[in-house]
């Protein structure tokens, strides 16, 4: 129901004189409270060549510490108006806007720990929810995809330059212009990855790399088609492996059709044209 009194303890200059005085005053205290003693607030002295702790001084009250009020620092009391005026006043608590994003935007514990734990790139990363989730039907299924570049390139980049979010050139809205791109099939996942990287270290927008670097995703069925017969005939080992069942040869044939096409291959499109194809 009730502490003891505070014993303190000096001349302690190891950890293990520490150990060695705490197991000693363990002992000490228990014999005295168990013998219906008391124990006084006081400071004791290790000493080693004993291993045992000695009595300095005792102290009963504040005077004896020599407390005196602090005249600079005069007492101060509130109301509950004044303290609510204040709290309102306050920007929203890292606690506070983690269970929020994890009941708004569904997100899990440790990639919500991740991004409030620097409130300016909670900011940016709500900035860019704003941008990218137009209704409330689809907030959730864009506030984990943003996340992921977030905790993925973002934090990639970040870590690499050692540089904190307001000293980056890319803004909130690059990145959401960039997954445009991306849902539209204009460019593929490898490309974005890549866009991104140059974004990050330019500052330059996503339909300015784009064109300028020629990165639009092939998604022409024509060409696609030349590409998907070549790696078929170039490739007879993993036809024959698909077509004795082994599914992930598949995969290896659309790598090869990705190689071809530089990376801007619509990948779903080269998928089904292969499958048609081996049919």
């Amino acid at each position: 129901a009730k502490l003891g009194e505070k014993v303190e303890v000096k001349n302690i200059n190891s950890f293990r004189f520490l150990e060695r005085a705490l197991a000693y005053e363990i002992k000490r205290q228990i014999i005295i409270l168990e013998s219906g003693g008391k124990i006084i607030q006081e400071t004791r002295g290790w000493l080693e060549a004993k291993s045992e702790t000695i009595s300095q001084r005792t102290k009963e009250s504040s005077p004896d510490y020599r407390y005196f009020p602090e005249p600079d620092l005069p007492p101060m009391t509130f109301s509950q108006k004044q303290i609510d005026i204040i709290a309102n006043k306050l920007p929203e608590m890292p606690d506070t806007k983690a269970k929020r994003f994890e009941q708004e935007l569904g997100l899990n514990k440790i990639t919500t720990q991740n991004i409030v734990e620097d409130r300016n790139l909670a900011q940016w990363y709500e900035d860019a929810l704003k941008l990218y989730s137009k209704t409330t039907k689809d907030k959730k299924e864009k506030a984990r995809i943003l996340s992921n570049w977030v905790e993925g390139e973002l934090f990639r980049k970040l870590r690499e330059k050692s540089l904190g979010i307001l000293s980056i050139p890319l803004e909130p809205a690059g990145l959401v212009e960039l997954l445009h791109f991306l849902e539209k099939g204009e460019i593929n996942q490898v490309t974005a990855k890549q866009v991104f990287s140059q974004m990050f270290e330019t500052g330059k927008s996503a339909h300015v790399l784009i064109r300028e670097q020629g990165l639009s995703q092939l998604s022409n069925i024509d060409d696609l088609r030349e590409l998907v017969v070549a790696a078929i005939r170039e490739n007879s080992k993993a036809v024959a492996d698909y077509k004795e069942g082994k599914q992930s040869s598949i995969g290896f044939l659309i790598g090869a059709v990705m190689k071809k096409s530089a990376g801007k291959a619509n990948p779903s499109l080269v998928s089904e044209l292969l499958r048609k194809e081996l049919k």
